[in-house]
């Protein structure tokens, strides 16, 4: 996968248009910078390599990574976003297939999606816990295309989450135990 970045970028350059006589040219000045974080757009602060991210149940039962995107040099309010995270040096790997978010102008020019959702709804949550792992994202809009890497530790600092619980007695995700809610809603 690491051969995959610099390919998804280099492709539709190389590739051209029908009726061309040939691959056009890279065009630098249409290369997009792409940073997940978190904050709003005025307050955005980037994901540093090694930075922890909390993995968060949400609220019918899906399993993600919540992040701020954010584009500089985006041509369109529309990007198309793929991902891919590879835990434990290549252990589990999840895809995210391309998804189109909309972008709004942030104060400092460059264009941000404020709720970027990366899911692991197949990957029981005690397997990536605490564990380290690397976010490729690729992102193309109006024509241009940017990627980024980062190293991320994952986590679940959520209390309320028990996650030697096997859910329904162990048939789900082959007996692995995969996290349930501990603590009751208040009154």
């Amino acid at each position: 996968m690491r051969r995959l970045l610099p390919a998804l970028l280099l492709a539709p350059a190389l590739a051209g248009c029908p009726g061309d006589d040939g691959p056009d040219e890279p065009d630098a000045s249409c290369a997009l910078g792409v940073l997940v974080g978190s904050g709003t757009p005025s307050s955005f602060t980037p994901v540093a390599d090694g930075d922890p991210a909390e993995v968060v149940l949400g609220f019918q039962g899906f399993r993600m990574l919540v992040f701020t995107l954010r584009l500089e040099g985006a041509p369109d309010d529309l990007a198309d976003v793929s991902g891919y995270v590879s835990i434990d040096d290549g252990a589990i790997e999840v895809s995210q297939l391309p998804r189109t978010v909309r972008l709004r102008e942030g104060p400092d020019g460059a264009a941000y999606a404020e709720e970027f959702l990366i899911f692991f709804n197949e990957t029981p949550v005690s397997e990536i816990v605490d564990r380290p792992a690397e976010l490729e994202l690729v992102a193309r809009s109006g024509g241009c295309v940017g990627g980024m890497r980062v190293g991320l530790e994952l986590r679940d600092d959520d209390d309320c989450v028990d996650y030697g619980v096997e859910i329904d007695a162990g048939t789900l995700d082959g007996g692995v135990p995969d996290g349930a809610v501990a603590c009751e809603e208040g009154p």
